[in-house]
């Protein structure tokens, strides 16, 4: 059973414009999920200052406490065509805060301006230049939410084909790894996901995918080759549309030899972990994930 603060917070998300973006001009979907970004706060402590990762502007997240020598790589979500620095800082923050690691969040190319491959360019650069300033890649990881977690599993299968140094880890927030839509949750639960619709993402998959099949494997890591990649976290909620996702994808990480630990939280919706502030629910799930990365780092 769901807490009594996570309930009235369903409630009050089916009443929120989020899952009618569809349709709508790109412009004003991205000042709704902008507005959406409002109602989050860094936790205590946390400070943020900017940096250009060539040209792609960033943040670097500071929480207290850190060891310098941890770095998470964090790829905001937004269904590739919304979302930024501002609207996922205080997520980013979060897990900086549990992972004790500086996190840097960079403000990828969006689409249908940019279509694939431009965030996977984007997040792949950011890695890299991650690896040329000295980050150690056994105390690096990558985390993503949403279409941010579908790229950090694209970006974990480039990193490999290209023979780059894996990171250590990866957490996937509710990842969205199936851009073709095929699984049953996808319109099974579309009447309980308070925050996404099929009609917005099949409108997202469309302009990200620029044309390419959207079964390609590096827009849709779930038809992927998945061997030899490092540990995979996948948190997803049970009233979710993304649900099949998560739960394919990480069949598919064992099927591949690799390690996948899912957790799915009963009634939670889509990227509930924004909501730790409120909801001992996100709480869990974003210590889980600190726990996780601290583990992968070998230095808890």
């Amino acid at each position: 059973m769901p807490s009594l603060s996570a309930r009235i917070v369903y409630q009050l998300l089916h009443v929120l414009p989020l899952r009618t973006l569809a349709n709508t001009p790109v412009g004003l979907q991205r000042s709704r999920v902008d507005r959406w970004g409002w109602l989050f706060v860094n936790p205590g402590g946390v400070t943020t200052e900017t940096t250009w990762v060539g040209p792609i502007e960033s943040d670097w997240v500071y929480p207290p406490k850190a060891d310098p020598g941890r770095v998470v790589l964090y790829l905001h979500g937004g269904g590739y065509m919304t979302g930024s620095r501002g609207t996922h800082r205080s997520l980013a923050a979060e897990v900086a805060v549990v992972g004790r690691a500086h996190t840097l969040l960079p403000e990828y190319r969006l689409a249908p301006e940019n279509p694939f491959p431009g965030a996977l360019e984007d997040a792949l650069a950011a890695y890299q230049w991650l690896l040329e300033k000295g980050t150690d890649p056994l105390k690096l990881s990558i985390a993503g939410d949403s279409a941010g977690g579908g790229l950090t599993m694209a970006l974990l299968i480039s990193l490999r084909d290209q023979g780059l140094p894996l990171p250590a880890s990866a957490v996937l927030f509710s990842p969205w790894t199936d851009l073709a839509g095929t699984g049953n949750s996808y319109h099974r639960l579309a009447g309980m996901d308070p925050m996404l619709s099929p009609e917005g993402l099949d409108e997202m998959a469309t302009a990200y995918g620029g044309g390419e099949d959207l079964r390609h494997p590096l827009i849709s890591p779930l038809y992927a080759d998945l061997h030899g990649l490092p540990p995979v976290l996948i948190q997803v909620g049970g009233n979710e549309i993304l649900l099949d996702d998560s739960i394919r994808m990480a069949d598919a990480i064992r099927r591949a030899g690799g390690k996948a630990r899912l957790q799915i939280f009963p009634h939670m919706w889509h990227v509930f972990q924004f909501f730790g502030m409120w909801l001992r629910e996100s709480r869990q799930a974003v210590e889980d994930a600190g726990d996780f990365l601290c583990n992968s780092w070998k230095d808890c």
